[in-house]
């Protein structure tokens, strides 16, 4: 479904789901789009902390 590396999370009852690293910002769009179609409605982008 996507081509970008994918971390689960499910140390605790919630599921937490990483996608990326994506390089710019057109493929951000795109995987959040995927993902919100997929009914993954609820999506967070994170920036790397310098």
């Amino acid at each position: 479904m996507l081509s970008q590396p994918v971390r689960i999370d499910n140390s605790t009852s919630l599921y937490r789901v990483q996608v990326g690293p994506i390089d710019d910002l057109a493929s951000l769009e795109t995987v959040r789009a995927t993902l919100s179609d997929a009914g993954f409605g609820q999506t967070f982008v994170v920036s790397p902390t310098q």
